[in-house]
């Protein structure tokens, strides 16, 4: 077996091979369409309430990272329209079968920028469970290229676990890596590959990459936990002299 390559190769044969399965700890790998659409409504509903994100059919949204279309058919009863993109062409049709709404685009795109999606601006981004699993200068990439895709006034609402990673499971890392160089790609169960494992951001890193991007940071909610929330806006257009 040839050793990872990068995250972008893992991510889209973990997807070909497992589906739904790797996408987050809050879908199990036996869960029906209905159990993933009750757990997707709840989570937006929660985020929604924390964030205070704007929505309304007179609205654009891009959905940066949408896997299996599990937030996007949420996110599709919130927005006038929506455009879900993924590095994954095993998770987007994953995502047209599940998601079949007719305000609803899917794109594939690179994994290394945004560049596909140049073609249209948007009122707010979204992302959920996906910039932990991004390599640092893939994650600036990102940062800066929704910057540019939002309209003035725009709004990016981020979350991704900034929790602290402790000594006992940096160690674990090291050693699932040395399984993993060893051709050995699960061990209880779960994957070896380091691209599968996060990388431990802090909520301060994400607030000044966000800043140097050019983003007014609004909030952020619950740093140092599993689910940290980032609010953060365009500046808005001059008023009228």
């Amino acid at each position: 077996m040839q050793p990872v390559r990068s995250a972008n190769d893992w991510w889209r044969e973990a997807a070909a091979e497992d589906g739904l399965k790797w996408l987050d700890f809050r879908v199990a790998k036996d869960d029906d369409l209905a159990t993933l659409s009750k757990n997707a409504v709840l989570e937006f509903e929660r985020g929604k309430q924390l964030t205070g994100m704007p929505t309304g059919p007179e609205l654009s949204l891009l959905e940066v990272g949408c896997g299996g279309g599990r937030m996007t058919w949420v996110l599709a009863d919130a927005f006038g329209q929506v455009v879900a993109a993924d590095i994954s062409d095993a998770y987007i049709k994953l995502a047209e079968q599940y998601c079949k709404k007719p305000n609803v685009i899917f794109r594939t795109i690179s994994g290394n920028d945004l560049d596909a999606l140049r073609d249209r601006v948007y009122d707010v981004v979204f992302s959920y469970e996906v910039f932990h699993h991004l390599e640092r200068h893939v994650l600036e990439r990102y940062v800066s290229d929704i910057h540019g895709l939002l309209r003035q006034g725009g709004t990016f609402v981020l979350e991704l676990n900034t929790t602290p990673m402790r000594l006992l499971t940096r160690i674990s890392i090291i050693f699932r890596y040395a399984l993993h160089l060893a051709g050995k790609r699960h061990w209880r169960g779960w994957p070896t590959s380091p691209y599968f494992a996060r990388i431990p951001y802090s909520a301060e890193t994400i607030h000044g990459i966000l800043t140097r991007a050019g983003f007014q940071v609004q909030k952020v909610l619950q740093p140092g936990k599993p689910q940290t929330w980032f609010v953060a806006t365009t500046s808005a257009p001059s008023p009228p002299s």
